[in-house]
């Protein structure tokens, strides 16, 4: 057949059909290629040229160069700038295989930068030093920047598009412009993490450092002196992340009001909170009730407080742990989860564990509980027994020895 257009593509494909219309003629078949480029041939038609070229984006190929039969060039065609178009717009970064006058179409790069902002690395220099064309590739991709022309990386709404479409591109612009407030806005609240990256006195802004906080409110950690002395800027840092207390002055970590907003937040901001106020037991008790891990950094004498006790333990008996009860504390507790589960005594303290009448009870409840009891008392032939009644399964977590004796094993069924 007589090639009237073909395409070379990158990478090459294998042979194959191109699916057409039967309007567009006989379709197109590959023809033998040299290594490297894969060669389509038409029938006496371009009208398929945009499908072919959505076909071509399909398989992942993207058009590396179009030749024309010499007879077909009329003044006029435009096939080739349909197929190009049509690839870039499905794959911006086609347009590097494009013919050098297609770089310098300035439609052809226009789709290209909005399909994929880096290819503005391959349009002409011309149109690189075009406003509207740098606007468009980096608002899809920021860093398209470094393909702008030297004029456009200097100018304040190509600074601004690449921040409003990745905040931390305030690295890459120009200088001048990353001290500028209206920049600096507009980077955190694309991002709130990039506050940490802005210049010193972008970072002693109210107005900024309000804005960054109230996503993330570690980011106080990287505000101004002043403004980590400041109630309001605090208080939108706690409510967001209340471990953002940390970063606060030691003025308003003793400030009743933000400690509350920040221990409801996350009940572990307890541990930065000044010491007069980790003593303040209304305090204490919602930092408990938001997170009781808190406990462990808090006064004694909290663990054994009914109301702590109460707000631990409906977390479920494995928070029982966390209260270390002593005295008559630890055995009322003990008793209490015992009594809804003989499992529970996984969750007591060794010593409960080695208490014989408190896990005669648990193995009582459930033969299994016996797994959790200390080595001596899996070693009692009694509780064994008793263990074994309830579920003969006990068996498995009764001593060596006793796996051994004639009465536990005829208790749990075995020879």
């Amino acid at each position: 057949m007589t090639s009237i257009l073909k395409i070379r593509t990158a990478p090459p494909l294998q042979s194959a059909r191109i699916p057409m219309d039967p309007s567009y003629a006989e379709g197109v078949v590959f023809e033998a290629n040299a290594p490297g480029a894969t060669e389509f041939a038409s029938a006496p038609a371009l009208r398929f040229a945009a499908s072919a070229g959505a076909w071509l984006a399909s398989r992942g190929a993207l058009v590396a160069s179009v030749d024309f039969h010499p007879d077909f060039l009329k003044p006029g065609a435009n096939a080739q700038r349909n197929i190009v178009m049509e690839a870039v717009r499905r794959d911006g970064l086609a347009l590097q295989y494009a013919v050098p006058e297609m770089m310098c179409d300035r439609e052809v790069v226009k789709a290209a930068v909005a399909q994929n902002g880096m290819a503005l690395e391959f349009a002409s220099p011309e149109l690189r030093d075009d406003k509207g064309i740098a606007l468009a590739a980096v608002s899809e991709d920021s860093m398209a920047l470094r393909f702008v022309s030297e004029r456009l990386k200097d100018d304040f709404d190509v600074a601004m598009a690449a921040v409003k479409q990745d905040g931390w591109a305030i690295e890459r612009i120009a200088p001048r412009f990353r001290t500028d407030e209206d920049i600096g806005l507009a980077a955190v609240r694309q991002s709130g993490w990039v506050f940490q990256a802005l210049a010193p006195e972008l970072r002693a802004d109210r107005g900024i450092a309000m804005e960054a906080v109230r996503e993330v409110g570690r980011m106080l950690a990287h505000a101004s002196i002043g403004l980590r002395d400041d109630r309001a800027v605090v208080v939108a840092a706690v409510r967001a992340d209340g471990m953002a207390l940390e970063y606060a002055s030691d003025r308003l970590r003793s400030d009743r009001g933000v400690v509350g907003d920040a221990v409801r937040r996350n009940g572990m901001a307890m541990i930065h909170a000044m010491a007069v106020l980790r003593d303040d037991a209304e305090l204490v008790y919602q930092a408990v009730e938001q997170n009781p891990l808190v406990l462990d950094f808090l006064p004694e004498h909290y663990r054994s407080e009914q109301r702590i006790i109460d707000t631990v333990m409906r977390r479920g008996p494995w928070a029982a742990a966390l209260l270390k009860p002593r005295g008559d504390v630890q055995l009322k507790l003990a008793r209490e989860l015992i009594d809804l589960g003989g499992l529970n005594l996984r969750y007591l303290e060794p010593e409960i564990r080695a208490d014989r009448e408190m896990v005669m009870d648990a193995v009582g409840s459930d033969g299994m509980a016996l797994e959790f009891a200390s080595d001596e008392l899996r070693d009692d032939a009694e509780i064994v027994l008793i263990a074994i009644g309830q579920n003969a399964d006990a068996f498995n977590f009764a001593s060596e020895r006793l796996k051994e004796d004639p009465k536990i094993r005829k208790a749990a069924g075995l020879r």
